[in-house]
């Protein structure tokens, strides 16, 4: 069974094929529709059990029950680790937003 890292990757260069380069951030080259497939991708390996959840918790029962929750979690953790998984953003340390900017005192 993968973890959820390793099948958004897995399923990222395999969407993007040629296109994929460890440089890049995926951001940069990934179409609407390259998004939708992997993310039903994505789905499915969950749906199909070769991606795992921590099946103890209640929120993570109801996201296997119910597609909608279900997409809903997948597009999330797609889009995070298009943005913080060095091997799709280019291979930049991710730093949130929050701490790019001084707060206000």
């Amino acid at each position: 069974m993968l973890n959820q890292a390793q099948t958004v990757v897995a399923i990222t260069k395999s969407v993007l094929g040629e296109r994929y380069k460890s440089d890049v951030p995926v951001k940069a080259v990934i179409t609407p529709l390259d998004k939708v497939t992997i993310i039903n991708s994505v789905m499915q390996s969950f749906q199909e059990g070769k991606t795992g959840f921590a099946l103890g918790k209640e929120s993570n029962m109801k996201r296997m029950t119910e597609a909608k929750a279900l997409r809903e979690y997948v597009v999330g953790l797609c889009n995070n680790h298009w943005r913080k998984h060095k091997e799709l953003n280019g291979g930049i340390k991710y730093i949130p937003s929050y701490t790019k900017t001084p707060l206000a005192a």
